[in-house]
């Protein structure tokens, strides 16, 4: 039986070189078709041999005809394959406050990101603090002793029965408050003293000591350190204040770290860099990730992302738009390193060319073949205030620290607003209901962040978003394909790999 109007197989066609693919929605499966089946599949209407005729009789030779029609109905009546169900709602079922609250009672808080500053020592061109990006100016520069404590507090005691629970440091640069940060840290310690806690820093890392080192050592902390690429790349728009380059404090960090306790750097430290355009260095970025000498132990958990672009004059005040449409061109360049790294069985040698596709192979190949059902949740979406929790120098709460100010989901003083965050699961439901028509439903990550912001939405940023994604997600297909057919068991390399 169609659902929403729908008497089409919900289906996906993909071509690669002289083979012919339909990704099966229904099923989550990917099936090799003759050609004839991949040029008749669109029109396989219920069943209903004569729709096909109709539609194809100057094509289709009555002999083949039946034969591929009789392909097509054992595939569905033994395997499942090319239905025409759709989903009636991509939902995360969570309609009002009370819902909210019944949530969170039932489930433990797994993370909070404080924003002790947002003051600090470099002013890189891109960052949210750089005057750049729209809506961050009304926000105090720094989070008092009182709201910082007060925040934690709030935390400890929602995260209690999460299995693992993480404290971030995040700025600006929170070692501009290292002071406040060690006393939190002591603070916790005592507090809670039969709950272990994990403590996370993001930094530019220039500020690092000896007495700050023992200190992470001491208490476990896990270190994420800034840095874009090379000297020439990294110094394009992270800079001092007085416009000099940070490259070389960077790296000597970096070293001072690794000789100081090996043991520490390789497995506590590591690297999150942005990839802004031009990318005319693209070469030099991936050689130095891969080869450098002090980031060898670390290369394996270095993190990229695309620069932002959303609420910011970065791109027009540096005349980047031309520049941003070569991105294409680099993606292509990371999917053969992927490619042939999978091949070569060394994901291991793979540094910021990792992000997307790899995430999206990675779920093709541990997808679980199974049925849709009425009721979709999206994939992707966090639930709000369960995963993490971002507070702002203010005070207040906000999804998560991607989405920077937007989301505000509450304050320290009065908690979770559970009315504001049932408005945003109503609204998401909203936003994508079109989503259960379309044939990426299983592997597109709806992040809240990724989709806009949904106190303004306009659907701008989701038609992005989804035009982008749905070319990843081609991609990946692409590949998945092109690996099996090379080595049907290379995708194996992917039963160990844990994505954080």
């Amino acid at each position: 039986m169609a659902s929403n109007g729908y008497s089409k197989p919900f289906i996906k066609k993909f071509k690669d070189g002289g083979f012919y693919y339909i990704y099966d929605v229904n099923t989550n499966r990917i099936v090799e078709v003759e050609k004839p089946i991949y040029d008749i599949i669109d029109h396989y209407v219920d069943d209903k041999e004569y729709a096909i005729k109709i539609r194809k009789k100057e094509t289709i030779n009555p002999p083949a005809f039946s034969k591929h029609m009789e392909e097509i109905n054992k595939a569905m009546n033994e395997h499942g394959l090319f239905s025409n169900f759709r989903p009636k709602y991509i939902t995360m079922g969570i309609k009002n406050a009370e819902g909210v609250r019944e949530l969170h009672a039932a489930n433990g808080l797994k993370q909070i990101v404080i924003e002790m500053t947002r003051s600090c020592n470099f002013n890189c061109a891109y960052c949210p603090t750089s005057g750049k990006y729209s809506g961050s100016k009304k926000f105090k520069m720094h989070m008092t002793k009182e709201v910082c404590l007060k925040s934690v507090e709030f935390f400890c005691e929602r995260a209690l029965n999460s299995e693992e629970a993480y404290i971030t440091f995040y700025g600006g640069e929170p070692l501009l408050r290292f002071d406040l940060i060690r006393e939190t840290v002591d603070y916790v310690k005592k507090k809670y003293d039969n709950k272990k806690f994990r403590f996370n820093l993001t930094t530019n890392a220039v500020l690092f000591t000896k007495e700050i080192l023992d200190f992470f050592i001491e208490n476990d902390f896990f270190v994420m350190v800034s840095l874009d690429g090379p000297e020439q790349v990294n110094d394009r728009y992270r800079r001092f204040k007085n416009g000099k380059g940070t490259f070389k404090r960077i790296m000597k960090t970096l070293e001072f770290i690794r000789e100081y306790n090996k043991d520490y750097y390789s497995s506590r430290v590591s690297i999150s860099s942005v990839l802004s355009p031009p990318f005319d260095k693209i070469d030099e970025i991936l050689d130095f990730f891969s080869t450098d000498q002090i980031l060898d132990e670390i290369k394996v958990k270095i993190r990229s992302n695309l620069v932002d672009t959303i609420d910011t004059s970065f791109i027009e005040d540096f005349g980047l738009e031309e520049s941003f449409k070569e991105y294409p061109d680099v993606y292509n360049k990371f999917v053969e390193r992927l490619k042939k790294a999978i091949l070569d069985n060394n994901l291991g040698n793979l540094t910021i060319e990792k992000k997307q596709i790899f995430s999206v192979l990675y779920n093709l190949s541990r997808r679980q073949k199974r049925r849709l059902y009425e009721c979709v949740p999206p994939f992707g979406a966090c639930h709000i205030g369960m995963r993490r929790v971002f507070v702002t120098t203010n005070g207040d709460f906000h999804i998560c620290e991607r989405a920077g100010y937007k989301y505000k989901i509450g304050c320290i003083d009065h908690g979770f607003d559970y009315e504001r965050i049932a408005y945003y699961y109503r609204k998401l439901d909203e936003v994508l209901d079109d989503c259960k028509n379309c044939w990426a439903i299983n592997l597109c990550e709806r992040c809240w962040v990724a989709i806009g912001n949904l106190e303004e939405f306009t659907g701008k940023v989701k038609e992005d978003f989804c035009s982008m994604n749905k070319k990843v997600i081609e991609k990946a297909f692409k590949l998945y394909v092109q690996l099996l057919r090379e080595d049907p068991d290379c995708l194996k390399v992917f039963k160990d790999v844990i994505i954080a």
